[in-house]
């Protein structure tokens, strides 16, 4: 697939770029990418990462390393098959916990808003979404975010109720939501 630039517009802080079938927007600010729109009427948006989420990360990944690799690297007796699995465990732990992180995406698709993080996904019909509220706390509840600040969807069709997320802008996210679901309650 040949990726070509289409448009650049330095004074709005955007570019386009596309293949034959797709066009995406991308709009710039302070060097940072924050939105993507693309040629099939969806838009994207990326999760928010703060301090509080890595430090927390990083005390995970700590204890995940205390946990599987620790042990087989004490015992003198450990064989290279015990040392390979708790290696091999620890991979994967640790490649789960950064794929989940960093993969959270935010797509506003035109019926549903696709709300993704590693292997969870939520879509949320934009009719059944009835109220949004900013919240602070990132330990409690169904959560696809990697912020301690972000918003809480609550919507009908929810298995616990509500849904946190933390797109990484906060204002033009709940703008465009407000387009899709003017019925909401924020």
């Amino acid at each position: 697939m040949i990726c070509h630039l289409i448009k650049v517009d330095f004074r709005k802080g955007s570019f386009r770029f596309g293949t034959s079938n797709t066009t995406f927007i991308i709009k710039c600010n302070n060097n940072r990418i924050y939105r993507k729109k693309r040629g099939d009427g969806s838009m994207m948006f990326r999760s928010k990462i703060d301090g509080v989420f890595i430090t927390c990360l990083s005390i995970a990944i700590l204890i995940i390393a205390a946990v599987t690799l620790l042990p087989p690297l004490l015992d003198k007796e450990a064989s290279i098959t015990v040392v390979m699995i708790m290696v091999a465990i620890f991979l994967i732990s640790v490649s789960f916990l950064l794929w989940t992180t960093f993969s959270i995406k935010y797509i506003f698709y035109e019926d549903y808003l696709f709300v993704k993080g590693g292997p969870f996904r939520s879509k949320i019909a934009y009719p059944s979404i009835t109220k949004m509220t900013p919240m602070n706390d990132l330990f409690t509840g169904y959560r696809i975010l990697s912020s301690k600040e972000g918003l809480e969807l609550f919507y009908q069709s929810a298995t616990l109720g509500s849904v946190k997320i933390s797109p990484k802008n906060r204002d033009e996210f709940i703008s465009e939501l407000k387009k899709r679901c003017p019925n909401i309650e924020i």
